[in-house]
């Protein structure tokens, strides 16, 4: 399975490209569209779920309230 290719980066396209780009995800999710999976797709889907979450580590940090609201505003 191949991934659709774009024309060029998002971050470089005009509003009405952007736009025309993006169009699909205006929709609401319709199971009635969705098929079931190709076996190619499935093993690729078997294969994603086998390996599961990547691990992760929590860190504690200490910031500025100034800082930490600047960050959260954006």
């Amino acid at each position: 399975m191949r991934k659709k290719e774009i024309g060029k980066p998002y971050w470089d396209m005009t509003t009405d490209e952007l736009r025309e780009a993006t169009k699909q995800f205006d929709e609401e999710f319709v199971g009635d569209k969705a098929r079931p999976l190709t076996p190619e797709e499935r093993a690729i889907w078997e294969r994603a779920k086998a390996k599961g979450e990547p691990s992760l580590q929590t860190i504690s940090i200490r910031i500025e309230k100034s800082l930490l609201k600047r960050c959260a505003a954006v």
